[in-house]
């Protein structure tokens, strides 16, 4: 019985489809179907190399009308998953052989429903590995603090059960950036988010990769998308509390990893040359979320902006110690 349903939505990436395709093909463990759906009907050159891989009985070509865009499109396909699992795999990136059997026999092992990802090695221009923690936690509280706290991008390449593929990835507007991190969380209330410790999934560096976008914006549209990102994690999160108390520890965690820098890790907003820059951010994050229809006062107290100004100190003194 086929369990697992690659998923891979495709837009202007017609070069890329072969050597993606030759590493699902090489899989040791052959029982998979592979959807090969394009964005709409204009990239006429992607579909044409989508259809010419379809000689494997495994593999089927589609197109997406209309027009989706990457957020949209993935919600698309993985909800029209019917097997077991869904796998999101890029256009661009590829797999080893073990990837598929690694992943399987991860989740297969575990006591309750979750989700498996693997190390990254990214080639092309940059050769290195990458890794993120799991999530782990009995309770989806304690998931969805560990995610708030370090934000891990890996896991949405990951094997999903069919249950979470569905409604684990939100349509997107073009200013709103990082979606992987809203995944992950909603990963996270779901069930324990699991690590394979080896590097199977390979990562493709090249000129078009739309990651970094928002590195090049203004410092004001910069911090308007991460506010909006916060409020978009934020409401992620709060299923997972049972009381105000708790969604306040979920508000604090958020804050706590966007404002305050650490050693080892990327400060995901990087604040303007002001010295009410991180006070003006939190703020800005829950005015967002106020704009999607939550209440602040109801959910985090009356004074949830006084945690700005605790972060704005620990900010301070942690600049303050490095520059001693």
């Amino acid at each position: 019985m086929t369990r697992v349903t690659f998923c891979v939505p495709i837009f202007r990436g017609a070069a890329f489809l072969p050597e993606l395709c030759a590493s699902l093909r090489a899989q040791t463990l052959r029982d998979f179907a592979v959807v090969l759906s394009v964005d709409g009907d204009e990239d006429t050159e992607s579909l044409a190399a989508a259809q010419a891989l379809t000689h494997d009985s495994r593999f089927t070509a589609r197109i997406n009308l209309p027009r989706a865009g990457w957020s949209g499109h993935l919600d698309i396909l993985l909800r029209s998953v019917t097997t077991e699992f869904a796998c999101y795999m890029p256009q661009d990136d590829v797999v080893e052989p073990g990837y598929l059997a690694a992943l399987l026999a991860a989740v297969d092992a575990a006591p309750v429903p979750s989700s498996a990802f693997t190390d990254i090695r990214y080639f092309g221009s940059q050769d290195h590995v990458e890794t993120n923690d799991g999530v782990p936690g009995s309770t989806a509280l304690t998931r969805a603090m560990h995610a708030l706290a370090h934000q891990p991008w890996i896991p949405i390449r990951s094997l999903m059960p069919r249950a979470l593929a569905a409604g684990a990835v939100a349509p997107t507007t073009p200013e709103q950036i990082a979606e992987d991190h809203v995944t992950t969380l909603r990963m996270a209330l779901f069930g324990p988010v699991l690590r394979v410790r080896a590097p199977l999934y390979r990562k493709r560096v090249h000129g078009a990769n739309t990651g970094g976008r928002w590195l090049r914006w203004d410092a004001a549209r910069r911090r308007a998308a991460w506010a909006e990102l916060g409020a978009r994690m934020l409401e992620a999160a709060l299923p997972a509390a049972r009381d105000p108390g708790e969604a306040r520890l979920l508000w604090r965690a958020l804050c706590m990893r966007h404002c305050l820098p650490k050693p080892g890790r990327q400060e995901f907003w990087i604040p303007e040359d002001r010295p009410d820059a991180v006070v003006v951010f939190a703020r800005d994050l829950l005015a967002a979320f106020a704009a999607r229809g939550h209440d602040v006062a109801a959910l985090f107290g009356a004074d949830a902006d006084v945690l700005a100004l605790e972060v704005l100190v620990r900010r301070l003194r942690i600049k303050a110690a490095q520059a001693a």
